[in-house]
């Protein structure tokens, strides 16, 4: 019997940061293998064509880059920037891909539909 889940069978992160003076920044990238779409995944093939006409098939692979600067003002200051999907990377999309009234047509716990989030803090320890 032929099985196949929703998961992405490759997943990672990374990150890099770096220090100078009172600045530090961190790079995140985020990277999502190509997993199946809905009709691949209930029709256990990647044969499956639904009586839509709609064809089992995959999403591509995905990848978003995350940033943070921080500057340490004071002892007991610090103000942070944060920035989400940098280059506002939105998930690829398949009309067809969801028969009848399904919720979203990619699958929503690995591909976000914010698209940029930009966040600023500031922090005072006392």
């Amino acid at each position: 019997m032929w099985y196949y889940d929703n998961f992405a069978k490759v997943r990672g992160d990374v990150s890099v940061g770096w220090a100078i003076s009172k600045f530090t920044t961190t790079v995140y990238a985020n990277y999502v293998g190509s997993t199946p779409n809905y009709l691949a995944y209930t029709g256990r093939s990647y044969d499956y064509v639904h009586s839509s006409g709609a064809k089992a098939g995959k999403w591509g692979s995905y990848t978003t880059y995350n940033m943070s600067l921080n500057y340490q003002a004071q002892d007991d200051l610090t103000l942070s920037l944060m920035v989400n999907n940098v280059f506002n990377k939105m998930p690829e999309g398949q009309r067809y891909n969801y028969p009848g009234n399904e919720s979203t047509p990619f699958n929503d716990g690995f591909y976000s539909v914010y698209g940029r989030q930009i966040s600023a803090q500031v922090k005072y320890d006392f």
